[in-house]
């Protein structure tokens, strides 16, 4: 998968284009600063965003995907999380019901290789699938894996994990991006 470096570089320097509302004060997030130049700066120096090298680009299918798929992460992620905790979530049908592309998604046959710990009481899907992503991109730039987490919420806590990037993890992935991107 080839992506230019153009698509990098907006990643990099447009981060006001994909970060959570959460993360922004309540000036930015309600709007009162319009300027998306100014809100840009503010998140690249509040947050001391990372530079990377210009000609940076993917060279592994899981940081393709990532690149490619950047705005849909949240989306991507709280499918995977869904995915993980399924065998937790009959118990919270209210939230199933309320999200029937989750409730799709979780009915899909595949297959992963990730134990999450009975102890483990969190049922947050967001959470999940993000530590999910994280922990398979081991090849990404620090740089980026920082901007991931501007798309989502906050103070989210990420529960520990490790994952590797075998075919059924990629093929889940896969699977959770063909959803975000063409069942909502």
């Amino acid at each position: 998968m080839k992506h230019d470096a153009e698509h990098v570089m907006q990643i990099m320097y447009y981060p006001s284009d994909y970060t959570d509302p959460s993360h922004l004060p309540d000036s930015l997030a309600q709007g009162e600063v319009f300027n998306d130049v100014l809100i840009n700066y503010w998140l690249l120096s509040h947050f001391q965003l990372d530079n990377e090298n210009k000609y940076w680009q993917p060279t592994d299918i899981i940081s393709s995907l990532i690149v490619a798929h950047w705005h849909q992460l949240p989306r991507i992620a709280h499918l995977l999380g869904g995915y993980l905790l399924r065998n937790r979530l009959p118990g919270y049908g209210a939230a199933l019901i309320c999200d029937p592309q989750l409730l799709a998604f979780i009915s899909l046959p595949l297959i992963h290789h990730v134990t999450i710990d009975e102890a483990e009481r969190r049922v947050d899907t967001l959470a999940w699938g993000a530590t999910f992503i994280l922990s398979m991109a081991s090849s990404l730039p620090p740089a980026l894996k920082q901007r991931i987490l501007l798309g989502f919420p906050a103070g989210i806590d990420l529960p520990k994990l490790h994952v590797k990037a075998t075919p059924n993890h990629i093929n889940l992935f896969k699977m959770a991006i063909t959803y975000a991107n063409n069942y909502q």
